[in-house]
């Protein structure tokens, strides 16, 4: 179920952007990712480090397509949040020395 819940932004970003265009997939996309988040504050009474890093590259690059009316911006979000993903991970083996996987 968690899984589903993961791609679910996903799927609607590809779905929209079939059928109408990049920036109503965006706004879709920006607005299934609060939700999904939100959702999860509500069930499990805290934030998972996951959907919050994904949220806020959305918010931010999504908006930056919306704003600025501009693709490439929100082509560079799975980029960019891989990034931070790998970032986290060589902190924690290095830094904190605890293994977060």
């Amino acid at each position: 179920m968690k899984l589903l819940l993961n791609f679910l932004p996903i799927a609607l970003f590809f779905a929209t952007y079939k059928f109408y265009n990049i920036y109503y997939a965006t706004a879709l996309m920006i607005a299934t990712s609060l939700i999904q988040t939100l959702f999860y504050l509500y069930r499990n009474r805290k934030l998972e480090t996951q959907s919050t890093i994904t949220l806020v590259v959305a918010v931010l690059l999504g908006s930056a397509t919306i704003i600025s009316r501009n693709e490439l911006f929100i082509k560079w979000k799975p980029t960019v949040a891989f990034w931070i993903f790998a970032l986290l991970l060589v902190l924690s083996q290095y830094i904190w020395k605890k293994n977060i996987i």
